[in-house]
This record gives C-alpha cells, structure tokens and sequence, in this order.
C-alpha cells in the first residue's frame, strides 16, 4: 500500500494552508492529507524525510494561522524601541554612540542623551507616519535620520550642522533644524521631547515642526515631483487670501507646510506673535483648507493628539522618571545672541515673509 498523500500533494496542500484565497483548505487538509492511520505508517516506513517536512510545515502554518493578539502585537513593537549602538551600515561618526529604530527610520545621538528621548522620538515618528510605509522608505532611501540633541548641547555640537556660521547665532537660534534638499538629516532637542525644566519651546512639539519639513524635503518630493509645486501654489493662495499674516507660517512655503503639520496633529503653539487661533486640525481645516488638503495627503487621517510624557508614562516610557529631569538652561555666553535675534524679530514686525533658499 503507497500513500496517497505524495510530494506535490503535500506541497500543493501546504500552499492552501498558507493562501485564504483557497475555500475549503481545512476540510481538504483533514480529508486528503490524513486518509488513513496507515498513510502515516507508510510515510514513516517509506519518506521519513517528507514525513519530518510536513510536520514542520503543519506546525508553523498553525501558528501563523493563529489571529493576533493587539495587545501583544503593541507590546512587541514597543519592545523594538531598543537603544543600542549605531548599526555600522548607518556609517555614522564616532560622535554617535546611541540608536533606535521607528520601524526602520533611523534615530541616533550622542553618549548624553536619556534613551527615553530617543524611544519618544521613534514613537512619534511611527505615529506620524503611520499609515505612510512607502514615504517613509523613500525618505530612508535618501539618507534621511533625526539626531536628537542633550539638553548640553547646542546646534553646531552636531557634525552635520557643524558649518553653520555664526555659530553663537545658530547655537541660540535652534533646538532643532529640518534639513533641506542637499542636507539628509533633521533635528531636535531631548529637552523637548521630555518635557524637562526651562524647555524653550514648551507649548509645542519640536519633532513634529522638524520632521514635517524633512518629509516634504527629503520624502515628497522624492515620491511624487509635483508636490513641491502644489505646495507652492497653496502657498500663494493663502498669501493672496491675506491668510498667516505675520505669523510664522507666512515665512515661506516651507514654513507653511511645517506649521500647517503641527496643526495637523493638534500640537501648535496659541496665538502669539508668531502665531494666531489655528493650532488643531478641525481649525486648520476650517481656515485654510488647501493646506489642511496637503496635510491630509502625506498623513492621511491619522490621529496625533501630542500630550506631554508626564502624562502617559507607560508603554515606552515606563520607568521613566519626570522628577528627576534636569533643567535646560541657555549659556551665558549664548543670551548677547539670543537678545540679537529678538531684536531682528521686533524690527521686522509684520513682515515675516522670506525668499526660500532651498
């Protein structure tokens, strides 16, 4: 007696069990690939190969047969936000001794930085590009990462924006920088990000800012050449509209994607002298829905409603301790810079728009 269960019958039957799209692929495993006690005898005897094979095949389809578990899915993927050494492909400078991966996006810093900034950082990343799989490869594929800054260091600490000059300018002028078309990487300090003491940009979410200009420079306009353009003409129109008037987002049509985003995800500052009412996505729809439409576009209708950490220390922030956070505090030698830009703001009033450069 031969079994009737042979190679292909066990190949095409290890198919089914692995492909939905074929209807009956239990009764037909159970009906076919079983016949008899002695099919199973046989194959023992004659293919103790094939037999071991097919077990293995059973075994693993099983469980790949099992539904998911959410909750243990999340628990998985925020148990990938582990900080480690740089991968060495990354190709980063010894100045990096910290990574983390948000699904693939590679973030890294220097020895100083908390891992809680960096796990936060890969969180809201993976929030915001959470229904953007294809934006986000395209972005990795062209160089992009964020670095996060220690609240002990300053903007030309980093290599990458090492050149910059003036170097106190720059120093007091950012906690963070977006990138551009000819510079890959972003920018943010950990201070924002977990909320410690003396945060200069307290009532918003730096990342968000920052990234959203590295997704239009280094993402969008890699995955699809006319949105620069459109962005452009959604730019002039609320320009013509009398839209932004001098606040931040009239600076250029950069900006105004950049502060259109944080809107996006409900997380701009109130109104101040950079901005006014629109700070959550139903008030940027409302007010200027061309841009509202381009945020829509790259995000889709993914929910971000930023919080601080302090009040959800759980997931991959559990075990982080707010209270002992350390105070960010400008250097002395920074403030004659800082007082400088002030000034340039205050002469300026008004008149916030500024050619694009890059």
């Amino acid at each position: 007696m031969r079994c009737s269960a042979g190679p292909r019958r066990l190949q095409s039957i290890g198919y089914n069990w692995n492909n939905r799209q074929h209807d009956g692929y239990h009764a037909d495993f159970r009906s076919r690939f079983i016949p008899s006690i002695k099919c199973f005898q046989m194959l023992q005897l004659e293919r103790p190969g094939l037999l071991l094979a097919a077990t293995l095949l059973i075994a693993s389809a099983a469980v790949a047969d099992k539904p998911a578990d959410p909750a243990e899915s999340e628990r998985e993927h925020i148990a990938s936000y582990q900080v480690t050494a740089p991968p060495s492909d990354l190709k980063v400078g010894p100045f990096y001794a910290k990574y983390v991966s948000a699904s693939g996006y590679p973030i890294v810093s220097s020895a100083k930085v908390n891992d809680y900034a960096l796990k936060e950082a890969a969180y809201l990343i993976d929030m915001m590009l959470a229904e953007r799989p294809d934006l986000r490869k395209v972005m990795v594929a062209n160089g992009s990462r964020l670095i996060v800054m220690s609240y002990q260091e300053f903007t030309t600490d980093i290599p990458e924006h090492s050149n910059l000059t003036p170097k106190d300018y720059w120093n007091a002028r950012a906690r963070g920088l977006g990138g551009s078309r000819t510079e890959p990487v972003c920018s943010c300090g950990e201070e924002n990000l977990l909320a410690f003491p003396g945060d200069p940009y307290s009532t918003e979410n730096i990342l968000i800012h920052e990234f959203a200009h590295n997704i239009h420079l280094r993402g969008m306009v890699n995955f699809d050449p006319t949105f620069d353009d459109r962005l452009k003409l959604a730019y002039d129109r609320a320009m013509e509209q009398g839209l932004w008037k001098s606040k931040y987002a009239s600076t250029n049509h950069a900006e105004y994607f950049a502060e259109g985003v944080q809107s996006w995800f409900n997380n701009n500052r109130q109104p101040d002298h950079d901005h006014n009412h629109v700070d959550t996505r139903a008030e940027l729809i409302e007010y200027d829905p061309g841009l509202a439409s381009l945020c829509e576009e790259v995000f889709g209708k993914t929910e971000l409603v930023y919080t601080k950490p302090i009040n959800r220390l759980s997931k991959h922030l559990a075990g982080y301790d707010p209270s002992t956070a350390p105070r960010f505090e400008w250097p002395a030698g920074l403030m004659e810079s800082k007082q400088k830009i002030r000034e340039e703001v205050q002469k300026r009033g008004t008149d916030r728009e500024k050619e694009y450069k890059n």
